[in-house]
């Protein structure tokens, strides 16, 4: 067996097996939960994440997949990241993120926070800790680089507007600072958890 790949064994549990494209697989649930079985928590979060924001499975299926695996080596490490996974997370670098923040033992966020709460949107900010004033954005380069995604807008003109869309938010009286972080600082995760500290989050 070549040393790139890695056998996992588990005992026998029973698989329902669909058929799509003309290819037997199982279950989008069953799947995300035995990436979250074998791996560490972030590398189960994003796809559990994914699954429940866009509807491929919903808790319950997570559960009843838990429920047929309680002996499965790496069925309690699954069962942490369900019980952490939350369909509100709208990114992989989202996700990485709350995981970055739940390792370090910060404050867990509100997710998807719409400002201000009444009257015309501002807009909707990843995290949001009420408590220290502190708002978080995950800051992925799709929205500058993806032209479907900019609307029409240039890659400058999304800058100007995520200013203007960050002083507005800085204007609110709830909103002591916000603290924007990219790919690199939420793999690294000791960047993220910094500024955020530094921001006042504890």
């Amino acid at each position: 067996m070549s040393p790139l790949v890695h056998q996992h064994a588990a005992a026998a549990s029973p698989i329902v097996v669909e058929v799509v494209a003309g290819l037997r697989v199982v279950p989008a649930a069953r799947a995300a939960v035995d990436v979250a079985r074998v791996g560490e928590l972030r590398a189960g979060v994003v796809p559990l994440d994914h699954g429940l924001h866009v509807g491929a499975f919903d808790r319950a299926e997570l559960e009843a997949v838990l429920a047929a695996i309680p002996r499965v080596p790496g069925s309690r490490r699954a069962a942490a990241a369900v019980a952490f996974a939350d369909g509100r997370s709208e990114s992989p670098g989202e996700s990485i993120s709350r995981v970055a923040v739940h390792t370090a033992g910060l404050a867990a966020p509100v997710l998807q926070q719409r400002f201000p709460e009444h009257g015309p949107t501002i807009g909707v900010v990843d995290f949001w800790w009420p408590e220290f004033g502190v708002v978080g954005e995950f800051d992925g380069e799709v929205k500058y680089r993806d032209r479907e995604t900019r609307g029409g807008r240039s890659p400058e003109q999304v800058v100007v507007d995520e200013k203007n869309r960050e002083d507005a938010l800085r204007a609110l009286p709830e909103v002591r600072t916000v603290v924007r972080w990219s790919w690199s600082d939420a793999l690294r995760a000791e960047p993220l958890v910094r500024a955020l500290v530094r921001a006042g989050v504890r």
